[in-house]
């Protein structure tokens, strides 16, 4: 069985003993057996948040919830620009910043080189996605084309149902 990294439920609720057994499990940093640590632990896992937090990913790996926590603030940041940069225009400009795709379609104008550039960090992005052989994704099913081993999921196979019309 995976390490749990959030405090089990007792009866719907999370308790002060699921917080200390969660702390000695999972949580090697000295910060968290300090005062202030502890009540920051409790507080959290004993809030609202806390508790939908432990009731949706309550059975995740470290490793989902370490891409959640690396992920989620970069699309979180990623949409808050792009949104306050589309609506810009809407504000009299007083947002001073542009879209990313704005951002690009202004450098392919400056020089259509850079179309190739972004074109290129797309595909090689995209290919290290799928074919990339680590222990991370070794339990996803592979399928093997001219020798390269592909790692896929939903995003693929919907891609290549699309293909096959």
């Amino acid at each position: 069985m995976a390490e749990q990294v959030v405090p089990s439920l007792e009866a719907g609720r999370v308790t002060d003993r699921a917080v200390d057994e969660l702390r000695e499990r999972a949580l090697r940093s000295w910060f968290w057996r300090t005062r202030f640590g502890d009540w920051l632990l409790r507080k959290f896992w004993k809030s609202w948040l806390g508790l939908w937090f432990t009731k949706h990913f309550g059975d995740a790996t470290p490793e989902e919830l370490h891409g959640y926590a690396h992920w989620g603030p970069v699309a979180l940041a990623i949409a808050v620009t792009e949104i306050l940069g589309a609506l810009s225009r809407t504000f009299r400009d007083f947002i001073p910043w542009p879209t990313i795709s704005g951002t690009v379609g202004h450098l392919e104008d400056l020089n259509s080189l850079w179309s190739v550039a972004v074109v290129a960090v797309i595909a090689i992005t995209a290919f290290d996605a799928v074919s990339r052989d680590d222990v991370s994704r070794a339990t996803k099913p592979v399928l093997t084309v001219k020798g390269f081993k592909v790692h896929y999921g939903w995003p693929l196979v919907l891609s290549r149902l699309r293909w096959s019309r």
